[in-house]
């Protein structure tokens, strides 16, 4: 069996990878780099019809919302070629976040793969996960980036008093 992972330098691909790695099944780990994602030839090339794609990759901060939209548009849209080009019947397992429900660009670009992966795994016919991940939080998290439980931690253990802009109730995975 043959497991890919794009985003694997990030939180969840780090956790999956070192999850992964304690199995003692025999399975192929490969990751799906930013070459070749930019790449469609060498992206289409490293995936099987029959593989497991984790698919985590994405951007969630840059200069300006329209590049994050755009940035996530063009991976997101560069996967489906490449399962096109394969005719892939594997499994898909797509991170998107319930920052769909909201109007960012990060959660509009998360929302439409999602929905572009359902339709094409129709199509051809590969099972296809879309997981609404909630807030997430655990080990190795960067304050300031990718979880504002770490962020938050942070601010209080540096002195700092942190503002909450909204009070709310919100959802949170702990991921370890």
């Amino acid at each position: 069996m043959k497991i890919l992972i794009s985003g694997h330098n990030g939180f969840l691909g780090k956790h999956l990878r070192r999850k992964l790695k304690s199995l003692t099944s025999p399975i192929i780990i490969d990751f799906l780099t930013k070459s070749d994602f930019d790449s469609q030839d060498q992206l289409t090339k490293k995936i099987g019809s029959e593989d497991i794609i984790f698919h985590f990759a994405g951007v969630n901060r840059d200069n300006t919302p329209e590049i994050v939209f755009e940035k996530n548009k063009l991976i997101n849209n560069s996967l489906c070629k490449a399962l096109d080009s394969n005719d892939f019947k594997g499994k898909l397992i797509f991170t998107s976040s319930i920052q769909e429900s909201l109007s960012n660009s990060y959660g509009k670009s998360k929302k439409e793969a999602r929905l572009n992966f359902e339709k094409q795994s129709k199509k051809l016919g590969y099972k296809f996960y879309g997981i609404l991940t909630p807030n997430v939080f655990g080990p190795f998290c960067k304050p300031n980036y990718n979880s504002f439980i770490s962020t938050f931690s942070k601010m209080l253990i540096d002195g700092e008093s942190p503002r909450i802009i909204e009070d709310k109730e919100i959802s949170l995975i702990y991921v370890s």
